[in-house]
């Protein structure tokens, strides 16, 4: 908040999370027993 202004951020949120999701399934996702 600045100067008394609230911004919404969930949009940047959101994508951050999606990274994060898109990277588990590449590198994480293949190590797992089955491909699951």
């Amino acid at each position: 908040m600045e100067r008394g202004l609230w911004r919404d951020t969930s949009e940047a949120e959101s994508l951050i999370l999606a990274e994060c999701l898109d990277r588990y399934r590449d590198e994480v996702v293949p190590t797992k027993k089955d491909g699951r």
